[in-house]
């Protein structure tokens, strides 16, 4: 499973979500900056955490699958030696 774009891409959609809220409401420039920069630097945490959850997960997830199937080569081969 590739991870590698979706930080980027939590972070854009929250920013694009954040822009066009501003433009609606007629906030400032530099009240809708700032506000863009605190959005765009609590996703990126946020995105960062869900990328070490996920790639935890999915490598716990290979481990066992891994484990198993050497458990279930080695019932393979006991049987063959019989």
């Amino acid at each position: 499973m590739e991870l590698k774009y979706l930080r980027a891409f939590i972070v854009l959609v929250a920013g694009l979500i954040t822009s066009i809220y501003s433009i609606l409401n007629g906030i400032s420039v530099t009240e809708s900056l700032i506000r863009l920069l605190i959005v765009l630097v609590v996703f990126y945490i946020i995105g960062s955490i869900v990328i070490y959850a996920l790639r935890s997960i999915t490598n716990k997830a290979k481990k066992n699958f891994v484990d198993k199937e050497k458990e279930r080569i080695a019932k393979l081969t006991e049987e063959n030696e019989k």
